[in-house]
């Protein structure tokens, strides 16, 4: 999924159905890359706590690959989360 620059934050809105998309897109796949200009660590907790998503584990891997023009954060199953690269966030 990608967003335009001043749309980016718009991942954080839930889907049609209320749910968020990071875990629709968790149940369809191993491993959710976002990687966003504007989204920050802050706003991705915040968004998992709204949303009640103990059910997953997520990761700000942007300093682990050196990322200097966007923040890479990974989104897994909590099943899978000791596997995830970087510094571990929920």
């Amino acid at each position: 999924m990608s967003f335009g620059r001043n749309n980016s934050l718009q991942v954080l809105e839930p889907i049609p159905d209320g749910r968020s998309i990071f875990a629709t897109l968790a149940q369809m796949a191993d491993l959710v890359v976002v990687e966003d200009v504007d989204l920050d660590s802050d706003q991705l907790c915040s968004h998992l706590r709204e949303h009640n998503l103990t059910e997953l584990a997520a990761s700000d891997a942007t300093d682990h690959v050196r990322m200097q023009s966007a923040n890479l954060f990974c989104i897994t199953n909590r099943q899978h989360g000791g596997q995830l690269s970087g510094k571990r966030l929920w």
